[in-house]
């Protein structure tokens, strides 16, 4: 009724969203290189609304690999060469670089820690890039549209089980190939979930009750949308970068 008190909430639409830029037949993205001076390998960058972003998977190991979780990064089902076609699965430890290797913003979040992150977090990031945060990454579903068809826009059209109505389209050069995750042991002999989903760390912990979680984005097969979760941070996950 009309004379009824209720809150209000004020919404600032985007000035102007992020055209698609990638169809079957035409690529008109602005793509650019990154190459990791750590071990010289090269990736490909595009840009989203004023976001770089890495367009394919971090595939940087530690010099040292920690079965203590600090560095501790694998490939997809344990063969070595998956790792140039998916990238490597860190855990969160490794991907917020808790040994300190690189910067000292996310020191000490290991496995079975609270910590407190000073953010942003370069973490196992290439020099002059991040791990990206809850921010960073809605930032991106907001450039596009919101998250709620983020999924289909950014999802590759292959690698992913069924067409559907949530099949990717890439439409932004983004490439987000499914990816099984999981901790390192779950690869001996044991290979479901293939096709079906695409895990990616972010920067923040779910603090509940001194709870051992941090959060993470989930692409789906049979989804268009993009969920955020949280789970144990022992799991190995995908890595995504954003520029500084």
């Amino acid at each position: 009724m009309k004379n009824y008190g209720y809150s209000v909430r004020c919404y600032k639409p985007v000035d102007e969203l992020a055209q698609p830029c990638k169809t079957d037949s035409t690529d008109t993205c602005e793509y650019g290189t990154l190459t990791d001076e750590r071990d010289g390998q090269t990736y490909r960058t595009v840009k989203i609304g004023d976001q770089w972003w890495m367009a394919q998977n971090l595939n940087y190991a530690y010099p040292e690999s920690d079965d203590g979780l600090d560095t501790l990064s694998y490939c997809y089902e344990s063969i070595a060469k998956n790792c140039d076609v998916y990238g490597r699965l860190y855990t969160w430890s490794a991907a917020m670089d808790s040994a300190a290797v690189f910067s000292e913003n996310g020191k000490g979040c290991g496995e079975g820690v609270v910590c407190t992150p000073v953010l942003p977090v370069r973490g196992v990031c290439p020099e002059g890039w991040r791990l990206p945060d809850t921010t960073d990454w809605n930032k991106l579903f907001t450039a596009i549209g919101g998250k709620v068809n983020a999924g289909r826009l950014l999802k590759t059209d292959t690698c992913w089980r069924y067409e559907s109505f949530a099949s990717g389209k890439n439409a932004y050069g983004f490439s987000v190939n499914s990816v099984r995750f999981g901790r390192k042991s779950d690869f001996d002999g044991n290979r479901g979930y293939a096709d079906m989903w695409a895990r990616f760390w972010t920067s923040r912990q779910y603090v509940f009750l001194a709870s051992d979680w941090a959060l993470y984005y989930t692409f789906k097969y049979n989804d268009t949308d993009v969920s955020l979760s949280r789970t144990a941070k022992a799991g190995g996950m995908s890595v995504r970068c954003v520029k500084d």
